[in-house]
C-alpha cells in the first residue's frame, strides 16, 4: 500500500497490518536493549508461579512490534511529520509462540492553523491468533498534506 497524504485519510477507514509471531529471541533482545529484565519476561521458573503461567513479552516491545507491522502498510511511510501521542492499555497477555496482528481504525481528522499538514486520529488494537486483545489504544499523528502544484 502506497503512503498516504493527510487527505487521504477518511475517518471509519480500517486497516488490518501483517501478522508477526512473537520469539524468545524478540524478548531476551528486547531486555538487553531496554534494560527491562524483570522476571516476569526472563525467568521461566519465576513466570511459571505468576498468573499467566509463563513469560510474557514487555508491553512496550509489543507497542514497538505495533509500529513496524503499521509500517509495514506503508500508508505513513514518508508522509509522517510527528508522532504527537498515544493513549494506550494492555488487557491481556503476548506470550512467547503468540501471533499479533493489527487493526487499526481512523477516528478523528483535523486540519493545522499551517494548512500544509493535519492530525490524524487512530483506535488500534493488537490482537493475537485468538482473537484475544493484547494491547489497545488510540494513536495521535501529524500527516503532510498533498503538495500543491505550482
Amino acid at each position: 500500500m502506497a503512503a498516504k497524504y493527510f487527505e487521504e485519510f477518511i475517518v471509519g477507514e480500517e486497516y488490518k497490518t501483517p501478522s508477526r509471531t512473537v520469539s524468545e529471541a524478540d524478548i531476551v533482545m528486547f531486555s538487553a536493549l531496554s534494560w527491562d529484565n524483570a522476571s516476569m519476561h526472563t525467568d521461566e521458573e519465576y513466570a511459571k508461579q505468576q498468573p499467566f503461567g509463563q513469560r510474557i513479552a514487555q508491553g512496550l516491545l509489543v507497542m514497538s512490534m505495533y509500529s513496524g507491522l503499521k509500517q509495514k502498510l506503508g500508508i505513513v511511510d514518508g508522509t509522517t511529520v510527528a508522532f504527537l501521542g498515544t493513549d494506550v492499555k494492555f488487557p491481556g497477555p503476548v506470550v512467547i509462540g503468540d501471533t499479533i496482528t493489527a487493526k487499526i481504525s481512523v477516528v478523528n481528522t483535523r486540519l493545522t492553523s499551517h494548512g500544509d499538514r493535519g492530525i490524524v486520529q487512530s483506535k488500534f488494537q493488537v490482537i493475537n491468533q485468538r482473537n484475544e486483545v493484547a494491547v489497545e489504544g488510540t494513536e495521535t499523528l501529524m500527516i503532510r498534506c498533498q503538495p500543491k502544484d505550482s
